[in-house]
C-alpha cells in the first residue's frame, strides 16, 4: 500500500507547489509589481519572470520588470554592494509612483 501513498503525497505537494506560486494568484487586483531578477540567477530561472511579467501583463497589473543581466540569486544580500544599491534606487523610484498621496 505504499504506491497509493506516493501518489497521494506526490499530488498533495503539487497542490501545495502551484498554491504558494505568485502565478497562481494575479488578477485585476493584484497590486502594482516590482519583479528584479538576476540574469545569472543559479536557482530561479529567467522563464519564471518572464511567465509572472506576461500574467500581470494580461490582468493589467502596473508592474515594471528589471534583470541585472550580471546578478546572482541574492545579488542584494550586501546591502552596500552594487545589486543592493541598483536595487534600492528602482524600489524607491516604483514606490513613490505607485504610493503617491492622490489629490
Amino acid at each position: 500500500m505504499k504506491v497509493p501513498q506516493l501518489i497521494i503525497s506526490a499530488f498533495m505537494a503539487r497542490s501545495f507547489f502551484i498554491l504558494a506560486s505568485p502565478t497562481t494568484h494575479v488578477d485585476a487586483r493584484t497590486p502594482p509589481t516590482l519583479l528584479i531578477h538576476g540574469g545569472h540567477d543559479q536557482l530561479v530561472r529567467q522563464e519564471n519572470l518572464t511567465f509572472l511579467d506576461h500574467l500581470l501583463a494580461e490582468a493589467d497589473v502596473p508592474h515594471e520588470t528589471i534583470v541585472l543581466g550580471y546578478a546572482q540569486h541574492g545579488f542584494d544580500y550586501n546591502s552596500n554592494g552594487w545589486g543592493s544599491q541598483i536595487t534600492e534606487s528602482v524600489l524607491l523610484d516604483f514606490l513613490a509612483k505607485y504610493t503617491a498621496a492622490k489629490n
